[in-house]
């Protein structure tokens, strides 16, 4: 299309007859013969105000990804803490607390009576048990007599009545265990006498607990029973770092919702 005279014209599609108010997208020029065509416009160009606009949303998506990114790790962490700490809270922390509770020491035992017995009607309690979740049918029953070592002035009246004495014998505080870390078969054959307690046995060095002195154990770490029982609450503390991070870092990159309104008016020469 060739137009004669001084007219304004656009090279970006808009018609001649346009003022430039009304086409502020495009480039104005004055000539006095412009002939437009799709060959003889110039190269879009983006100017440098658009290359940072470009950079900056870039910026922004990565940023985005990054935190996303930071945010499925803190939650992960979080998840893998929980299954962490209740294994733990079933096999160390709660074990742990009891003998930490029940305030066990050190006692010199001998075995007062044992029975081997079988069939659940009969094993009311065991003093040994090969696992900890199943049913009972085979129970090692010890019973033993102790002193508290060193006596104290509160020990008096409990040697006066000798019947006082009488603990059931276990080999840890839950009283149960899994091979070859426990064997119920030496266990009885060490602690319930030479003929199941009727002989007595020799004495051996046992904790009874001061709480319930019904509860006498062949052997007990008071120091990695605290041990356990912190170490084991790590995960807890794991957990709520966590939570309380990817929450933090979810409101400080809060953005609101919906299109960012911006300005697209380009100012022409």
């Amino acid at each position: 299309m060739l137009i004669d005279g001084p007219t304004t014209v656009c090279d970006r599609g808009c018609p001649p007859s346009s003022p430039p108010s009304s086409c502020s997208s495009c480039r104005w020029s004055t000539s006095s013969s412009t002939t437009l065509s799709s060959s003889s416009l110039p190269p879009q160009r983006c100017p440098g105000k658009c290359l940072l606009e470009v950079a900056r949303n870039s910026l922004r998506r990565l940023r985005e990804w990054l935190l996303e990114v930071e945010l499925g790790v803190a939650w992960g962490v979080a998840g893998v803490s929980v299954v962490a700490f209740v294994f733990l809270t079933v096999w160390f922390v709660d074990p742990a607390l009891l003998a930490l509770a029940l305030r066990f020491r050190r006692a010199r035992c001998l075995p007062h009576d044992a029975a081997l017995l079988v069939g659940i009607s009969n094993c009311s309690w065991t003093s040994c048990r090969l696992g900890c979740t199943g049913d009972v049918y085979r129970c090692w029953q010890v019973r033993v007599t102790f002193e508290f070592v060193p006596p104290l002035h509160d020990d008096a009246e409990m040697r006066k009545n000798k019947a006082n004495n009488v603990a059931r014998l276990y080999p840890n505080v839950r009283g149960c265990g899994y091979p070859p870390e426990l064997d119920c078969e030496s266990f009885y054959r060490n602690y319930g006498g030479s003929d199941g307690g009727s002989n007595g046995g020799p004495p051996f060095d046992c904790w009874v607990s001061s709480v319930d002195p019904g509860v006498a154990l062949t052997a007990l770490d008071p120091d990695r029973a605290r041990r356990e029982a912190v170490y084991g609450l790590a995960p807890l503390v794991v957990f709520l770092l966590s939570v309380l991070y990817a929450l933090c870092r979810s409101s400080a990159n809060a953005r609101p919702c919906g299109p960012v309104k911006r300005g697209t008016g380009i100012t022409g020469v």
